[in-house]
């Protein structure tokens, strides 16, 4: 019974361990000339400064490097122009205990009439990343961002981990309500893109924010995993400003991680027996806190257990000491009294051995006695007759 609760519970704490984790440290992060370093519970991250993207996101649990690639992840183009040789400044916006927030642009706007800035938002204890971007009117007349198939601002997300064949590409269809694989492509249609490698199971997903504003995505995975997110066209009022959120993970699969980060349906999809134990868990609150304390009830007893025994062995050894003491003197004893009966046979032995001796001379000394006077009654026979 107790061994079934253990089980239980464990089960439980696999999926509640980043519920019930203690408070983290906070997010820490290493500038540099050329590139910004972020180290959080979860991954390590390096934003090169030079170009404006990610070319190192190490999932610290088993240290694969997830951007495997000769281009960088989270490249943009505002307008079709993208700005990957550009120089890029940063600047720390806000500093917790749990949460870095850092603004990223370019040291040269990349036009007269607005400025691009990425404000990144990383988390101690989350494994994903908040990313949004915002583009900021300079010029007193409107300003029109076309980049055509491209939309007005196409931010490219490329992962690798390993053998390019064994990643499958996935997204949310929103028009059928599920999860589509897909040898890659352009589709409108997609609350979210992502891939997933069968052998590592790792996950890369790219979750738009602002769904009204979406152009659509594009998946490809020729030389690398390749996730584009494309947002509409837009015209800026004079001074005005536009933005686009995304949420970008980057790790192992873990349901609980990518429900949260608002992909849809990619957990149940890649391992639905995984997802359906996590389902248990996560919609069952008052069963999982029952077996919680159930174990807690158990441990508390075991302990009690434990303690008796314990208790019990002293005793134990006590006696055992006792038993050994007494037997200690028993064979004392015993040795002693044999030693006596030994000395006392012994004497038994000289005394029989001495009477014989006085015995065997007292016969021996009758017999002679006898002999010598039926020896004279002979003689005096003899000489009466004579």
């Amino acid at each position: 019974m107790v061994a079934r609760s253990v089980f239980a519970a464990s089960t439980v704490l696999l999926f509640l361990a980043p519920l019930l984790a203690l408070p983290a440290s906070a997010v820490q992060y290493q500038p540099g000339h050329e590139a910004f370093r972020v180290r959080t519970e979860h991954y390590e991250l390096a934003f090169n400064l030079t170009g404006g993207a990610i070319t190192s996101w190490v999932w610290r649990e088993t240290g694969a490097e997830l951007v495997e690639c000769a281009e960088p992840a989270g490249r943009i183009a505002v307008a079709g122009a993208e700005l990957s040789s550009a120089q890029w400044n940063y600047s720390i916006i806000y500093n917790s205990s749990d949460i870095l927030v850092v603004k990223f642009y370019p040291v040269q706007p990349p036009s007269s009439d607005y400025t691009v800035e990425a404000y990144y938002t990383f988390y101690q204890t989350k494994p994903y990343v908040d990313v949004e971007y915002i583009i900021r009117s300079t010029s007193d007349q409107p300003v029109s961002l076309h980049g055509n198939l491209l939309g007005a601002l196409t931010t490219y997300w490329t992962a690798l981990s390993g053998e390019l064949e064994g990643w499958r590409l996935l997204y949310y269809d929103v028009s059928q309500g599920n999860v589509v694989e897909t040898l890659g492509g352009f589709t409108d249609k997609a609350l979210w893109v992502g891939a997933v490698d069968n052998g590592s199971k790792l996950f890369v997903g790219v979750v738009p924010l602002q769904q009204t504003q979406l152009l659509g995505v594009n998946l490809g995975k020729e030389n690398c995993v390749s996730l584009e997110v494309r947002f509409r066209e837009a015209e800026l009022a004079p001074r005005a400003t536009i933005s686009y959120r995304l949420r970008i993970y980057y790790g192992a699969f873990q349901p609980r991680w990518l429900d949260e980060a608002g992909l849809v349906g990619a957990a149940s999809y890649i391992n639905s027996t995984l997802y359906n134990d996590y389902e248990l868990v996560a919609k069952k609150p008052d069963w999982y806190v029952e077996q919680l304390r159930k174990l807690r009830s158990d441990k508390m007893n075991l302990t009690r257990q434990v303690n008796q025994l314990r208790l019990n062995v002293t005793q134990l050894q006590g006696e055992v000491e006792s038993c050994q003491s007494n037997l200690a003197y028993w064979q004392n004893r015993v040795s002693s009294v044999l030693n006596e009966e030994r000395q006392s046979l012994l004497v038994q032995r000289y005394v029989f051995l001495a009477a014989g001796v006085v015995f065997g001379f007292l016969a021996a000394f009758a017999a002679f006695q006898l002999g010598a006077a039926e020896a004279l009654e002979r003689f005096f026979k003899r000489s009466s007759r004579g």
